[in-house]
């Protein structure tokens, strides 16, 4: 046990021994004088209300009554039968494999239906098309899980959106809603709905999807998404939703009042204060307008978060990593901060490490976070009446040490303590239950 411990007791020295070249940084732009201040339309019903006589109501416009074209996703047309008045017709095509009877390499094509944008793209496979806030996906080959053929159209279904929205990889997805797929041995179809924030009109937008797999008879089912963004729909929407839902045998209704509805309630109760971020294993918020500092951290085993993105230029940083833990001598930072004699020999190697021209230094049982029991180190650097002051906080489990470091000089507008100590206690940790 004693071993074990001193294995932590270098390590921790050593990692703030390597970083005392940080505050240095920090206090030569201080001195220098360069520190820098932080800083979804209505819908319309678009076809004729008849009375029970079959006859039209009166109106002063002209009104738009849909009628099918009578082609239908997984039949083959030519693309001179696309009759619509918002879709076109292109063709995918599989990859090519060889047929056993005649020898050559043959390729399956698929007929599709895309909206008439100005920005469309097919590439082999799979096409892609917008217009009128609506963009349609279809792809020969999706993402599906491994020995998808061993699994249902359904189950395959909800496996690629749980995938899809897994908010460790993105926490773009505000408020977000996905409905259990249904359907049969043909084909599977899934709701999903979300409030999307877009940073550079600074302002959020409510989007509304229908995913549908299909089998086709092709080597793999054929995927089909479907999206509104409430931002740019117009009057003309349903229109061409009419015409896809149509063509794609699809029930994808969209209320732009009840999509309104949806992200006034939303925003009515967000803190537009906080910023909400993964680094893929752990998700957590930090105040507007910090982001990744891609520029200042050099540490490949931890994420660095600073106001503006700039730590060293604003004197004020978090960062948030792991490792994992060497197999042969795991450390248990729960055992070892129950003993006050191994807290004191922390204390004593921080202060021995010779590069470290440290004041304040404690070592002290922080408690549990998140992340488990964490111990807790901390120490000052002064040059004048300049003070730089770290946090640093190590917990671990049997697979991984992590470590929360805070970092700031004295008159910053930004606390990255407090930023830091909400994080261990309030964010989430994939595969946790704390």
């Amino acid at each position: 046990m004693i071993k074990r411990f001193a294995i932590v007791i270098v390590a921790l020295a050593s990692s703030i021994s390597m970083s005392a070249c940080v505050p240095q940084m920090l206090m030569e732009r201080l001195a220098d004088g360069k520190q820098k201040e932080s800083s979804l339309e209505e819908s319309v019903d678009v076809a004729a209300e008849v009375s029970e006589e079959g006859t039209s109501e009166e109106s002063s416009e002209e009104t738009n009554v849909f009628v099918s074209s009578g082609l239908h996703f997984g039949s083959g047309f030519d693309a001179d039968e696309m009759d619509y008045q918002y879709l076109y017709a292109e063709t995918l095509m599989s990859d090519s494999k060889e047929n056993p009877e005649t020898g050559k390499m043959e390729s399956a094509n698929l007929s599709i239906a895309l909206p008439q944008g100005d920005y469309n793209t097919v590439n082999r496979d799979y096409g892609r098309g917008s217009k009128l806030g609506v963009e349609v996906y279809v792809t020969m080959d999706p993402f599906l899980q491994y020995k998808y053929e061993d699994y249902t159209l359904r189950e395959n279904l909800d496996d690629f959106l749980s995938r899809q929205y897994d908010a460790f990889i993105s926490v773009d997805y505000k408020d977000l809603s996905i409905t259990d797929a249904e359907g049969d041995e043909s084909m599977a179809s899934a709701s999903v709905e979300y409030i999307r924030y877009n940073k550079y009109d600074d302002d959020y937008s409510v989007v509304q999807e229908v995913w549908q797999l299909y089998d086709l008879g092709y080597e793999k089912p054929v995927m089909v998404s479907v999206s509104v963004n409430g931002e740019e729909t117009t009057g003309k929407t349903p229109e061409l939703l009419k015409e896809i839902n149509d063509f794609y045998n699809m029930d994808l209704q969209w209320d732009a009042d009840a999509m309104e509805q949806k992200k006034e309630a939303f925003l009515s109760s967000n803190n537009g204060d906080v910023l909400q971020v993964s680094n893929g294993w752990m998700i957590f918020e930090l105040p507007k307008g910090w982001s990744e500092d891609w520029k200042n951290n050099s540490d490949y085993m931890s994420d660095m978060y600073a106001p503006d993105g700039d730590g060293y230029g604003n004197a004020c940083y978090i960062t948030v990593g792991r490792e994992f833990q060497d197999y042969s001598n795991k450390i248990d930072i729960s055992a070892l901060v129950e003993d006050e004699k191994n807290l004191q020999a922390l204390k004593d190697a921080m202060a021995e490490a010779a590069d470290l021209d440290a004041e304040d230094i404690t070592v002290s049982n922080y408690g549990m976070t998140v992340l488990g029991e964490a111990v807790e180190l901390t120490y000052t650097i002064s040059v004048g009446d300049i003070s730089y002051e770290q946090h640093r906080w190590m917990m671990s489990d049997n697979r991984y040490i992590y470590q929360v470091v805070a970092a700031q000089v004295n008159g910053t507008k930004e606390d990255a303590i407090s930023v830091a100590q909400k994080i261990l206690s309030e964010g989430k940790v994939k595969g946790s239950d704390m």
